[in-house]
Order: structure tokens, then sequence, then C-alpha cells
């Protein structure tokens, strides 16, 4: 079942038959198209799976299977970061000539 997209990474939600639970696999939308994208999926496998905590899917495997990469990790039920809105705290910050400007327009008529 693909779960997300229209980047370059999609995520799948599988089932792992041996050891019976569900697993999500990233892989790339178009592998050919930049090399260094199968590079930068892979060493980013590779960094997730050296970090243990508890807000943070594990990584089960990763590599290349007809040369397309891809990462197995942790299934994490909920829903998908990219379909949650930011909640105010967390708006990026506004430009510093909008919050400036109000602040200087009194002093700049003198």
């Amino acid at each position: 079942m693909l779960l997300e997209g229209p980047g370059k990474v999609v995520v799948y939600r599988a089932r792992d038959l041996f050891l019976g639970r569900d697993v999500a696999i990233r892989t790339l939308v178009d592998p050919s198209l930049d090399p260094d994208e199968c590079a930068r999926l892979l060493a980013e496998a590779q960094a997730v799976a050296r970090l243990h905590h508890p807000n943070i899917a594990s990584v089960f495997d990763a590599g290349m299977y007809q040369g397309v990469p891809f990462v197995v990790m942790e299934w994490v039920e909920g829903v998908a970061i990219t379909h949650t809105r930011r909640p105010p705290s967390m708006q990026p910050w506004p430009s510093p000539v909008r919050s400036v400007a109000p602040l200087s327009t009194p002093t700049l008529r003198g």
C-alpha cells in the first residue's frame, strides 16, 4: 500500500511474513534520475540505524534490490507528518523586514 508521495521518496506499508509484523518500506520514485539520491537514502538509513530513541522509527534493513535502494523501517501507526499542520509555535519566523517595518515607520516619519 502506497503511503507517501509524490516527492523523490515513496513509503509503502508492507507485512514482514517471517517476523509477523507490519513495516514501512522507503524507496525512491525513480532511482535512475539521480544516483546521488540513492546514496543519500542509504546514508540516511545508516545514520538512523545508529539512533535509539522512542520517537525515532527503527531501521530493520537497507540495501539495493535490482538497482533500487530500499529502507525497511518500523511501522508506526498514525498520520504522516506531511499530512499534519504545524502548530503556531512551529510556524516559520516572519521576514525580518516585515517584523521591523511596523516598528521603524513612526521613527522614519520623524
